[in-house]
């Protein structure tokens, strides 16, 4: 028990009828980026659980990007 002999990480995907990023096209990139929003929109309203805000990788700018990395690398 004191060294690890094997591990196993398993990546799957919940969106039927896309492709994976690396097949997909500009298209179906922004229609998953649509549907995410969405979903997020719906936490945010429901429940004051999930609050937060969605920033969109095309968008966001380098000082916001820089800020978010310090707040989350210091929890």
């Amino acid at each position: 028990n004191k060294y690890v002999l094997s591990s196993r990480i398993r990546v799957t995907r919940n969106l039927s009828g896309y492709t994976f990023p690396t097949f997909s096209t500009r298209a179906e990139r922004r229609r998953v980026e649509d549907k995410f929003n969405k979903i997020f929109e719906q936490f945010s309203q429901g429940n004051s659980f999930f609050q937060g805000n969605y920033y969109r990788l095309s968008t966001i700018d380098e000082r916001l990007q820089e800020t978010l990395v310090n707040v989350s690398t210091s929890m």
